[in-house]
This record gives structure tokens, sequence and C-alpha cells, in this order.
């Protein structure tokens, strides 16, 4: 069974798609792995950065925000508690890939897991290729 890490940019399109591109990947991942079909991880930052995109970026109300973590929670995507050994791999990856370390930690957290990342941060994707254990959302392709 396919194992992927799931970043902020993919999650966030569960809860504000019809706003955002590449929803119907983010939809049909979320679908599969609610069918079994892979399993979903993420690192406990996840939870971080999308409230604050919430909040931020798509100006969420209190209530709202806490609806969507609920959300996430009741989605029964295995959280990672910080890792040093990960963060230390991300710490690499941002300083010799001009990356955020944030955006690293999810790459170094896939590495660590031996799954892969999908993310929808064309940035951070132009930065980090080519890599083989990160995809784009709109490249994943999943059995149906």
């Amino acid at each position: 069974m396919p194992e992927y890490v799931v970043d902020t940019s993919v999650a966030i399109k569960w809860v504000v798609g019809r706003y955002e591109s590449d929803v119907q990947q983010a939809e049909q991942l979320l679908l599969a792995f609610q069918r079994r079909d892979c399993s979903l991880s993420s690192p406990d930052l996840l939870l971080i950065e999308f409230a604050n995109v919430l909040i931020t970026g798509h100006r969420r109300e209190l209530t709202e925000v806490r609806q969507a973590i609920s959300f996430l929670y009741e989605l029964g995507i295995r959280v990672a508690p910080v890792s040093w050994n990960a963060l230390n791999r991300a710490i690499e990856i941002a300083a010799s890939k001009q990356v955020a370390v944030y955006n690293s930690y999810f790459l170094a957290v896939a590495e660590s897991l031996g799954a892969t990342l999908v993310t929808a941060d064309e940035k951070f994707l132009r930065r980090i290729h080519p890599n083989p254990s990160v995809i784009a959302l709109r490249d994943l392709r999943l059995t149906t």
C-alpha cells in the first residue's frame, strides 16, 4: 500500500477546495485514504500551519478554524511528533536547496517513513526537483 505524507498545501484543499487548484486530485487522495488504498501521514507541524493558513490567508472565523482542525483530527491521518533527526535532515535540505525549513521538514518526515511527500507548493517543487521522495499533487495518479 502506498504511503504518502501530505503537507499543508494539500490538506487545505480538503477544506477550502473551491478556491484552490488541483482540488480533484486532493479529493481523490483523501478518498483513496478513506478506502484504505493508501496511508496518509503528516508531521504535527501540519496542524499549526493549517490553522495559520485558515486564519491569515483565508480570513476564517474561529469556529470555522476549530471545525477544520476537528475535521483533520477525525480523518485519522497519522500525525508524527517532532523528530530531531527529521529536523536535522530538514535543515540540510533547506540549506542545500534554498527552501524554508518548515517545507523541508515535511520532506524529511516523508524520507524517514519511506513515504512520498505530496505537495501543491509549486515554488518548493521547482527548488527541490528532482527528488524521488516528492510528487506534485497535480501529477499524483491513484489507482481506483
